[in-house]
């Protein structure tokens, strides 16, 4: 089993010679990208380990830059700030995996930052920082749900959900609110009594109708965001490579 190395030096795999052959065809990885097998102290460029594959596709120009060796990919760690770094370069990027260090560090750099604008009474820049931060957030919760090998789309559910019924609880109080506050006006116009009153408009039973369904869809949309976000936080990386992406914390076990 073999790992090689991207543009940015990033270890991938492990994978075995034909799937470096299918790597190679779909110009994942050219003939220059540096191979080597877990244990091995050194890469080597994958035409040098394989001539054979290396003649199905044009050489690249070498970018030298240093690299860990094979024998130390699981010992690779980001720190703190690399992680944070690490976020606001896939500021978009919905594809791939992300470890829970990763999702951990940029929560609290965003959480530290905020306080701090907080604190020094800058509000326009702290709403401004929270929308920048938005974006890279959502990224790094869907990254880290595929690490668990678990769809994305969940941020987007456990986003829409609560959402929905924010939406149908303001109306059906608006509603219910604005039939109450034209019956009391009725009343006091027409100097009658509560029992001789005119009866709430009959739109307003199916405003209370939608109020109900609107805190019962909140509460479950709740429920849904501790659900994912308990996951997002809490839970281990699936080993080896699943339909996501290699494992950046387990790239030396494949998934079974």
């Amino acid at each position: 089993m073999y790992y090689y190395l991207d543009k940015e030096r990033k270890p991938h795999g492990p994978y075995t010679p034909d799937q470096l052959r299918e790597l190679l065809i779909a110009c994942t990885i050219t003939s220059e990208t540096e191979i080597a097998q877990k244990g091995d102290e050194t890469w080597k460029p994958l035409r040098e380990v394989f001539p054979d594959l290396a003649a199905e596709a044009p050489a690249l120009p070498q970018v030298e830059t240093s690299a860990a060796s094979p024998a130390a990919l699981e010992q690779t760690d980001l720190s703190f700030m690399g992680c944070v770094s690490s976020c606001f370069r896939q500021y978009a990027v919905f594809s791939g995996r992300a470890t829970r260090k990763e999702i951990w560090s940029f929560s609290i750099f965003s959480v530290l930052l905020q306080l701090v604008l907080l604190v020094l009474s800058l509000g326009s820049l702290n709403s401004l920082a929270g929308l920048l931060l938005l974006l890279p957030s959502l990224a790094v919760s869907v990254r880290r749900l595929h690490d668990t090998g678990r769809s994305g789309w969940h941020v987007f559910w456990s986003n829409v959900i609560p959402l929905i019924g924010v939406i149908l609880v303001f109306f059906a109080l608006v509603a219910v609110l604005g039939a109450a506050a034209v019956m009391q006006m009725t009343m006091e116009h027409e100097t009658m009594s509560a029992a001789q009153g005119p009866k709430l408009p009959e739109f307003s039973g199916l405003a209370f109708g939608i109020l109900a369904a609107g805190g019962l869809t909140l509460l479950i949309g709740s429920v849904y965001v501790l659900y994912v976000y308990l996951i997002a936080f809490f839970f281990d990386s699936e080993k080896g490579t699943n339909k996501y992406g290699p494992s950046p914390k387990y790239p030396d076990e494949p998934e079974n």
